[in-house]
């Protein structure tokens, strides 16, 4: 005779614990906020006690720490001297009594004020910084794009009073964020130059909790072209537009426990992954996490930590409203504010509670998923030097346990000859499951590191079931030979024969359908984490059918088959770019230079690293020769050996009208062309305050001509499908059908196990090419409709 059912039950439903999580314990909530960083540096114990938070925000005030804007603008030599040509041009005309030519001079002199006692080199100077700072100034908001909080203008030095990212030491140190995810998305936007971009980012917007909310900016975070409204049909005389993405909403008009203003975490795609111009194929995986292999990726809805560098965005300027400025001589731009966020992302972590099958078991178990990841290198910023080094703390963390069964498990066994007992009592066993990053991913762009962190249940002390586990995070043990270090850690308990609510459901991506024709797409999906590329170089048409990766045929038409206890749900988003020229030359151009001695000084132009120097790339030696024939003609003075390929140029530059420039600008003319450096030439500021921003303005000429092309154009960003918190205008806008417990409901009141969504993403656009806030257009407009079927079940039964 087998043994009968056992008397043990299932756990009763999970619900949300909004108990306040404290600076070293958490409330039980596996189903929202599964885990919590214990004892992080930069949280704010003071909220633990009392509602007076004792840590401020940071004063926005970059212009102090490094950011530049247009009023920094110094134009070139070179067009100083074009300038001063045209100047005694100009007097020429007048000394003629050419027409309308004293009229030009005098109301020139009067943009300057009048009079001077060198008025020629003031009417120059303003002249063609005006020339230049309207063609090139705007990109000097990128001459750095972050500049880290607190720093002392360019130097080495921090402000620690009240500062975040300051240790004990007084030197720069990481700041660690934590939250829920409201957005989760492939940025396509930023500026793509290796230099300080080596592919594109990841953003991460999440909603910091109570301890970490000090971390936003307090005050406006808009900027005036966040609010603008182009219109986009002239026949529509006063349109409507809602926001896809709200990082930047006010925070000044929340208090400081309850704001609702989005922090940003950055990530480099490129730093832990090969882009698609390093695979030589455009259409290849933008990040390792796309391969099948990946457990999850965090998306919107998750609970999320991040630490990293706590930097300033330099290129986001919210206007100040101060009334009096207390610096002497300041000017209004002076005390522009930027937002303040992490970038780059040192290490994130994040966890869902889902189920999955153990080696142990042959049925679906509620399962805790714990995950985390790391990498050396950012971009930008890599962790490997003195200030922010990447094995400088072990991080711990407070994460749950699935709810067990409660107390022991009784089966009751028939008679047995030879088995005296007739009742065998089994005690809920948990659980491990230890899976290292890169997941079985061929892609060998870092080293990854592999040891098991280390794991201590939390033992009650009444003897109950434990419900916690208490993880630390190894990063002291790290190799510096090692660039990354991830894993997933998954708890379950085993209690055989206990119904546990699970059930299979299998999620279809049926169709997508367009507005209008498409090419060139780079669409992300994500059902639950697991991401999926959707590339394609052209359209037929506006119906894709079973949308997916098609290098992987991932999903298919088979979908994706979760395992889900009863109280979650699917959860889709979807997001991506219309592929246009700066998505070309990103992913068409390698980050590595290909060229080697010897090779054609052209082979530089196959990778997209911004260089500088001057218009002509010549030797040491010759550029040596051409500034000392400044002052007499080039084929007097430089040796017939050496002109060699640059008898054409020497003969131009020979003539009296360009030698007269070439006195005063050689340095701009000739020159070797060097890569730019982020410490050297970007995030740099010369000591000589005669020489003041020129390498940085130099490089903000290079940035507005590379690449220029007939199609230098920023990709065009498609709608979002997305749902947690202020919601990215998707319709439906929410997604409870596809909870478990409501497909559960249809299916009983139906028959139909069957339960099908058809999302519509509205359109959207871009405000300006500098500005990341992303608005879009009047309701009823569709960019695009998203199908999915999602099908219920029992899970198989053991065999």
């Amino acid at each position: 005779m087998g043994a009968s059912p056992p008397n043990g039950a299932a756990p009763p439903l999970l619900k949300q614990n909004r108990r306040q999580f404290t600076i070293d314990r958490k409330a039980y909530d596996p189903l929202f906020r599964p885990f919590h960083r214990l004892n992080a540096r930069t949280y704010d114990a003071q909220v633990d006690i009392g509602p007076t938070p004792s840590k401020i925000g940071p004063s926005g005030e970059g212009r102090d720490c490094g950011c530049r804007n247009r009023s920094d603008f110094k134009s070139s030599i070179l067009t100083a001297a074009i300038v001063g040509t045209f100047i005694d041009a100009l007097d020429s005309a007048i000394n003629r009594a050419v027409p309308g030519s004293r009229d030009l001079r005098v109301f020139l002199e009067k943009q300057i004020g009048g009079k001077d006692t060198d008025l020629k080199k003031s009417l120059t100077d303003f002249l063609s910084k005006l020339f230049e700072s309207k063609l090139f100034g705007g990109f000097l908001k990128n001459i750095p794009s972050w500049v880290p909080v607190n720093r002392k203008s360019f130097g080495p030095d921090f402000n620690p009073d009240g500062a975040h990212n300051v240790g004990d030491d007084g030197k720069e140190a990481e700041v660690e964020v934590e939250g829920v995810l409201n957005r989760s998305y492939q940025t396509h936007h930023h500026r793509p130059y290796t230099q300080w971009s080596r592919y594109y980012h990841w953003a991460f917007h999440l909603t910091p909790a109570v301890g970490f909310k000090h971390l936003v900016r307090v005050g406006e975070l808009e900027s005036p072209e966040d609010l603008k409204r182009e219109v986009p049909d002239a026949s529509v005389a006063e349109p409507s537009f809602d926001r896809a993405i709200n990082i930047y909403d006010s925070a000044s008009k929340f208090d400081k426990l309850t704001t609702v203003a989005d922090f940003e975490c950055l990530l480099d795609i490129g730093a832990f992954s090969q882009p698609p111009g390093d695979q030589h194929a455009e259409l290849a995986h933008p990040g390792i996490f796309y391969e099948k292999t990946w457990p999850f990726w965090p998306m919107h809805g998750d609970y999320f930590w991040a630490t990293g560098r706590y930097v300033y965005d330099c290129t986001h300027v919210t206007p100040s409203k101060k009334t009096d400025l207390d610096k002497p001589n300041a000017k209004p731009e002076d005390i522009e504010l930027h937002p303040a966020l992490i970038n780059p992302v040192k290490a994130f972590a994040t966890a869902r509670y889902e189920a999955a099958v153990f080696d142990e078991s042959d049925e679906p178990l509620p399962t805790v998923r714990f995950s985390f990841f790391s990498c050396r290198k950012g971009g930008y910023w890599d962790f490997d030097g003195d200030h922010l080094p990447f094995g400088n703390v072990d991080y711990e963390f407070a994460v749950d346990l699935p709810a067990a069964p409660s107390g022991d498990v009784a089966f009751d066994i028939g008679a047995i000859d030879d088995f005296a007992l007739n009742t065998l009592v089994v005690r809920p066993r948990l659980l491990q499951k230890l899976e290292f990053a890169p997941y079985g991913s061929a892609d060998d762009t870092i080293r990854w590191h592999t040891e098991p962190p280390k794991v201590e249940i939390v033992r009650p002390s009444d003897g109950s079931l434990p419900r916690m586990a208490k993880v630390t995070i190894p990063m002291s043990t790290v190799p510096k030979n090692k660039d990354g270090y991830g894993f997933t850690l998954s708890f379950a308990w085993l209690a055989p024969g206990v119904p546990t609510g699970v059930k299979k459901v299998t999620v279809k991506l049926d169709k997508m359908v367009f507005n209008r024709e498409r090419a060139d797409l780079r669409m992300t999906m994500a059902i639950n984490g697991r991401t999926i590329f959707l590339s394609t170089a052209n359209l037929s048409g506006r119906t894709l059918i079973n949308p997916g990766d098609p290098l992987q045929n991932f999903p298919g038409s088979a979908g994706i088959t979760l395992f889900l206890p009863p109280e979650k749900a699917v959860r889709i988003s979807a997001h991506g770019a219309h592929r246009r020229g700066f998505g070309e030359f990103i992913e068409e151009k390698v980050t590595i230079d290909p060229a080697q001695p010897g090779d054609d000084p052209k082979s530089r132009t196959k990778d997209r690293r911004l260089a500088v120097g001057g218009v002509f790339n010549v030797s040491p030696e010759v550029q040596a020769l051409l500034e000392k024939a400044a002052e007499t003609k080039l084929g007097e003075s430089i040796p017939k050996q050496l002109q060699g390929p640059f008898k054409d140029v020497i003969k131009i530059m020979d003539k009296e009208e360009v030698r007269k420039l070439l006195k005063a600008a050689v340095s701009d003319l000739v020159g070797q062309r060097r890569l730019v450096v982020w410490e050297k030439d970007v995030d740099f500021q010369e000591s000589d305050a005669a020489k003041k921003d020129e390498i940085a303005c130099a490089v903000a000429r290079e940035m507005s001509i590379f690449p220029v092309d007939a199609k230098n154009f920023n990709n065009g960003p498609m709608g979002f499908v997305e749902f947690i918190s202020r919601a990215a205008n998707t319709f439906p806008d929410e997604q409870s059908r596809l909870n478990v417990q409501n497909m559960l409901v249809r299916l009983k009141d139906t028959g139909s196990a069957v339960t099908t969504v058809e999302f519509f993403a509205r359109p959207a656009f871009q405000v300006e090419e500098e500005e990341f806030v992303v608005s879009q257009r009047n309701p009823g407009e569709v960019d695009y409709a998203l199908t999915v079927s999602v099908t219920i079940a029992d899970p198989d039964p053991p065999k």
